[in-house]
């Protein structure tokens, strides 16, 4: 995986230390990119994280997966958006976290015409609720296992 943050180090880690039998973390300039695509690539905070929490109805067929492709490449070309990582069980509940730059990189994705008219869209026919959380990020920690 590749970072698009210049001075990137591809094999630099979280690092451990100990003193005094209590473990503490340090992290590196640039946060390292685990070696897993589900997981975004995002710059030091701070930054945003958009969280939206989501109980499905329906099934495939729907539209929905369309939707959320179109979503998906749509919120890639806003300018602010830093990245994004989204799970879904089987009963339907799903989060996505969306990574941006600044509060009004937010609000421009908030008001952009065809999201809006999908976010309508998901009410009506694809959710039975939702949730969205808006939180700024002032740390973050990373830590891979060396042998995956």
């Amino acid at each position: 995986m590749r970072c698009a943050y210049p001075g990137y180090r591809e094999r630099e880690r979280v690092r451990f230390e100990t003193q005094a039998s209590s473990p503490r973390m340090t992290l590196p300039r640039e946060r390292p990119a685990m070696h897993d695509d589900r997981f975004a690539t995002l710059p030091p905070p701070p930054y945003y994280a958009v969280i939206f929490s989501s109980r499905r109805r329906g099934g495939d067929g729907d539209g929905y997966a369309e939707a959320a492709e179109r979503m998906d490449m749509l919120v890639r070309e806003q300018p602010g958006f830093l990245g994004a990582e989204s799970t879904r069980d089987e009963q339907g509940f799903g989060i996505t976290v969306a990574y941006f730059d600044s509060e009004d990189a937010i609000r421009a994705w908030r008001d952009h015409g065809e999201h809006a008219s999908t976010r309508a869209e998901g009410r009506a026919r694809w959710y039975d609720g939702f949730a969205v959380r808006v939180a700024k990020v002032e740390r973050a920690y990373d830590w891979e296992r060396s042998d995956a």
